[in-house]
């Protein structure tokens, strides 16, 4: 059942038991509509049951993040999900447009645009937010895929794009595996273990499930972490055919995290190419 706005308008006076108890309304109706149990809703969204129990406990007490986690796995409509985030206080994730229009994302166009090399401001499930001129001379020219270009997602054009190896990794197949593919998943599993659930993340892991050579690698990742360390970029020289030249080079990824304006979970990442001429600091000695 969709809940209108007029049945979740609390009156000032109203006291936070009857805001819990709306919330709780919203997700028991979701959780029967779905026909699930608790233990397994709290299955789906890889909690422990007390933990869940905990949320329908103290609904006031969910974060902008839970009721995300909570809206997908219950298949939540949008009107119902707004109205989580309404009842809780909670404000409701931006999408990229409106990341992008945000006045304060002028600072980071800045940021971007100063840089001479190939440069993203990347949200948590690594869609891009903001590309250089320098990013798009470099990546604009791939050939077009549905969703998975370098233009709109650098970890879908690593899991998803047929042709992302003959680019990353210059042709070969180990080295794109080792550089680009692993690093890319372990990124993944940790957005994921982060955001079970997520709805931006829900259709990769859909997709890397459904790709039985991505699955394995998927499954294979774990060790690799453990061999290689916790990280996802990897701090090594990468190999790179420039699409530009043609030539095969190398590049290092320089990623750092940004908990900027409005708590936005943003990551500037740049691709440092040792070819890329480095204008001269003025007044330098």
């Amino acid at each position: 059942m969709v809940r209108s706005p007029e049945d979740v308008v609390v009156p000032p006076a109203a006291q936070s038991v009857e805001r819990d108890q709306l919330v709780r309304d919203i997700l028991e109706e979701g959780r029967q509509s779905r026909g699930l149990h608790r233990k397994e809703l709290a299955e789906e969204l890889r909690v422990h049951p007390r933990t869940l129990r905990n949320w329908m406990k103290d609904p006031s007490g969910l974060t902008a993040d839970q009721i995300e986690r909570l809206a997908a796995c219950l298949r939540l409509s949008a009107e119902n999900k707004a109205n989580l985030h309404h009842l809780t206080g909670r404000r409701a994730p931006l999408s990229a447009d409106e990341l992008k229009g945000l006045p304060d994302l002028s600072v980071y166009r800045r940021l971007i645009n100063g840089s001479h090399f190939p440069s993203i401001l990347t949200d948590y499930a690594a869609d891009n937010i903001l590309c250089n001129a320098a990013f798009h001379d470099v990546f604009g020219g791939e050939t077009p895929h549905r969703f998975a270009h370098p233009l709109q997602s650098g970890l879908k054009y690593i899991l998803f794009h047929p042709k992302a190896y003959l680019m990353l990794g210059g042709g070969d197949v180990e080295a794109f595996r080792e550089y680009w593919l692993m690093p890319s998943l372990a990124f993944f599993i940790a957005a994921w273990e982060q955001r079970p659930g997520d709805e931006k993340l829900l259709p990769i892991e859909r997709e890397i499930q459904q790709r039985p050579e991505l699955r394995r690698a998927y499954e294979a990742t774990p060790g690799w972490i453990f061999r290689s360390g916790d990280i996802h970029v990897n701090p090594n020289a990468r190999p790179f055919r420039d699409p530009r030249t043609g030539e095969l080079t190398t590049v290092h990824i320089m990623a750092e995290g940004h908990q900027g304006y409005h708590a936005l979970d943003l990551s500037h990442v740049t691709f440092i190419f040792p070819d890329t001429p480095v204008p001269p600091v003025s007044g330098g000695s």
